[in-house]
């Protein structure tokens, strides 16, 4: 029985549903690529803004201080969208990656800024 509000498309459906018409496959090939390319970049950005989170992190421990809980929230909201856009390209879904992309794009600026990059 179904939830009201629900779309659950009858059988027959489903597999239209998910059976793309072949030019968009086409298309769709060319995004995911661009998509891959773009995420290598922003991975080196990721992981070089990681790094040095890390590094700051340790200096501070040494000092007896702690990293400021703003910077610690957007390295780790960084990883999780990096971690998303991965597995929606993996997953051959360019909006989810969009999406994803824009939003880990957002967090490795935030700590490029923080750290004057």
């Amino acid at each position: 029985m179904e939830q009201a509000g629900s779309f659950r498309p009858r059988w027959g459906e489903q597999a239209k549903l998910r059976s793309p018409p072949a030019a968009n496959s086409a298309a769709n090939a060319q995004e995911m690529e661009e998509l891959g390319d773009l995420q290598t970049k922003l991975e080196v950005r990721a992981e070089t803004e990681n790094n040095n989170v890390e590094n700051l992190r340790k200096q501070m421990a040494a000092g007896g201080n702690n990293l400021r809980s703003d910077i610690s929230a957007s390295q780790s909201r960084m990883k999780v969208y990096m971690d998303k856009f991965s597995a929606a390209l993996s997953a051959g879904d360019p909006v989810a990656a969009k999406k994803y992309m824009g939003m880990a794009e957002r967090e490795v600026e935030t700590l490029e800024k923080f750290f004057g990059h």
